[in-house]
């Protein structure tokens, strides 16, 4: 379980609605959504899987060693702090950034489990920067979205006091303290939490194909009356463990029936050039970004990782060599797989052809002379819209497929295709998927309602998960991989599950059609999204800058082109490839559109002025010539 999925892991029932409720509805199929026919047995084993701290001593101001266990306290002031909620304040308290500390006893059993020989670990959530030390000593710092629990011990022993210190730091302006709860898991033993996630992800998949569902049901039934609830409320807990070890061996014909599907695991960070931060600050988030990818490579044999975005790996290029040799390295194992071809994810709706075309020749070429690969499906999971010549454009620069996620937002209009054929008027299409997300996570019983969705849908057996923090870059994590290996796992009641590529999704699903004589339908249209506002308005001097650099930009090469083919005056590629990079950053999605904070748009303005400039000279001297 991953600190982002602890939210739904605090009931069973909130963890239902997240995954049945809300996933149905955003894929418009208010039709599919499981029932949850166990919520007290399955509240009871969730109860045995973590311990919520809610009460905190808060000073809202810094100290040297807020950390250490022996700081006098008298004088904080207490305050609640429920997961993943702001901070109830007492009277008096003006500030969340701070310290705050609780000390914490371990007990002896949890939810009526023994505890002894558990292992704990401490979940931290941050609205953004924090710090967390454990027993006075510092154990993690960093983006509150990217933290993995801190190990506390392997083996708990009841009766433990844990000192445990939180600081959010007074530079971070957006920065709060959400909460923090201990997990518990056992893992040399029948663990109550993986029986849970089992039941519940076995129920989500039934729910989605009525043949065989009543007998199916039922196995299931017999499974949880397996668990002896009766035993532990007597204290017996070696018949409550023995009556776990029973109700997973009755779930088996089951597991044997999900392997039938599979879910393709594909890491992935979405990176926003310049959204809510300057492109300067993106320059570090693409290099801990890729490190951290990186890492995980060499920790775990089979993890794969997928990225767009070319800017990206130019500046990682010119600031962090040898960052970029071991990507290449990795590329060329097959584990780093390279997808998207533009220079950047641009917005879809209002670039020229000739901007598009660009983004992909540049993107390409890069990525053909760095690493000696030749990109073929295209990438943009967050564009506010897509124009109908793009299948034209990618067909004819050597593209066969397309992944986005955006249409799922849609707020009126519910799209009716998640794998189809998308069509251009000249009769251009690529294979088009759409995953449940570009930033999701490997949590079992989410994927399995995306399998109960889309499988009957698709009519093809497999779905593609693109898991990991995006945004503001950060990637898979520790946890989410290590799910990821839980769920590979031949016994683990789960579809097949394998760490992939984007490219191998699609080399299945076109294997299928021409092997199983799979039929996709086709959508001959834009792909409209009904969400985002003010796209062809917003920031309108960024949108005129834009067009008259993309027309300046045309004159000069076809006069330089002209003037060079008559008078043989110099002609410079790399000239123009520089100034269109210039442009192309600024056609990203949420630039163009205007969905930026206001520093981006003097930084566009600057840039953009520089590309005319530049362009304006290499057009007046062809004129001239």
């Amino acid at each position: 379980m991953r600190i982002r999925d602890l939210k739904q892991h605090l009931s069973a029932i909130a963890l239902f609605c997240y995954c049945a409720g809300s996933m149905a509805q955003r894929l418009g199929d208010p039709a599919i959504q499981w029932h949850e026919k166990y919520p007290a047995q399955m509240a009871r084993l969730e109860s045995m899987t973590f311990l919520p701290i809610h009460q905190w001593l808060f000073h809202d101001a810094d100290l040297p060693h807020g950390e250490d266990p022996a700081l006098d306290e008298s004088g904080w002031q207490q305050v609640t702090v429920n997961y993943l909620s702001h901070p109830h304040n007492e009277p008096g308290t003006t500030s969340t950034k701070g310290w705050y500390r609780a000390t914490f006893q371990v007990p002896s059993t949890v939810g009526g489990k023994a505890i002894a020989g558990a292992r704990l670990r401490l979940a931290v959530h941050f609205s953004s920067d924090g710090r967390v030390f454990l027993n006075g000593g510092l154990v993690e710092q960093g983006d509150g979205r990217t933290l993995d629990p801190v190990l506390i011990t392997d083996r708990a022993v009841g009766g433990e006091t844990i000192h445990i210190a939180i600081r959010v730091p007074f530079h971070q302006e957006q920065s709060r303290f959400l909460g923090a709860l201990i997990m518990v898991d056992y893992p040399n033993q029948p663990d109550p939490g993986f029986l849970k996630s089992e039941i519940q992800t076995a129920e989500a998949v039934i729910s989605g194909f009525p043949d065989g569902r009543a007998e199916r049901e039922k196995q299931l039934d017999r499974a949880v009356a397996d668990i002896d609830f009766a035993a532990l409320d007597k204290g017996n807990q070696v018949a409550f463990t023995q009556s776990l070890t029973v109700a997973q061996q009755d779930l088996r014909p089951l597991n044997a029936w999900m392997k039938q599907f599979t879910v393709r695991f594909v890491g992935n960070s979405h990176i926003d050039m310049a959204w809510l931060w300057p492109w300067t600050e993106t320059v570090e988030v693409v290099r801990d970004t890729f490190r951290t990818a990186l890492q995980l490579m060499d920790e775990y044999p089979g993890f794969t990782y997928t990225q767009s975005s070319v800017q990206d790996f130019q500046w990682l290029h010119d600031k962090y060599p040898d960052e970029f040799k071991e990507i290449q390295k990795r590329v060329k194992e097959g584990r780093w797989e390279l997808v998207g071809g533009m220079w950047v994810e641009p917005d879809l709706n209002m670039p020229d052809g000739e901007s598009l075309v660009r983004q992909i020749l540049v993107g390409k070429r890069f990525f053909e002379q760095q690493f000696g690969v030749d990109v073929n499906i295209g990438w943009n999971p967050d564009s506010f819209g897509y124009s109908w010549q793009l299948p034209q454009i990618y067909r004819k620069s050597g593209f066969d497929s397309f992944v986005t996620q955006k249409m799922s937002w849609n707020d009126t209009t519910v799209f009716p295709y998640k794998l189809f054929w998308w069509q251009s008027p000249d009769g251009s299409k690529v294979l088009t998927y759409f995953p449940h997300d570009y930033s999701g996570t490997t949590e079992p019983v989410g994927l399995a309602n995306d399998i109960a969705t889309y499988v009957p849908a698709t009519h093809f057996p497999e779905i593609m998960q693109l898991y990991g923090v995006g945004d503001h870059g950060g990637g898979p994590t520790r946890e989410e991989v290590d799910e990821a290996v839980r769920l590979e796992q031949p016994s683990t009641v789960f579809p097949k599950a394998e760490f992939s590529t984007a490219r191998s999704f699609f080399d299945d699903v076109e294997h299928s059609i021409a092997d199983d004589g799979l039929k996709l339908p086709a959508w001959d249209n834009e792909l409209y999204l009904e969400y985002h506002r003010g796209c062809y308005t917003t920031q309108s001097e960024t949108k005129k800058e834009i067009r008259h650099n993309e027309e300046q930009l045309e004159n000069a090469e076809k006069f330089s082109a002209l003037s060079f083919s008559m008078l043989k005056t110099p002609y410079s590629n790399q000239q123009f490839e520089g100034i269109w990079k210039k442009v192309l950053f600024d056609d990203f999605h949420d630039v163009m559109p205007g969905s930026g904070v206001g520093n981006n748009y003097v930084e566009a303005a600057r840039n953009l002025n520089e590309a005319s400039l530049e362009s304006a000279q290499l057009l007046n001297g062809s004129l001239d010539s």
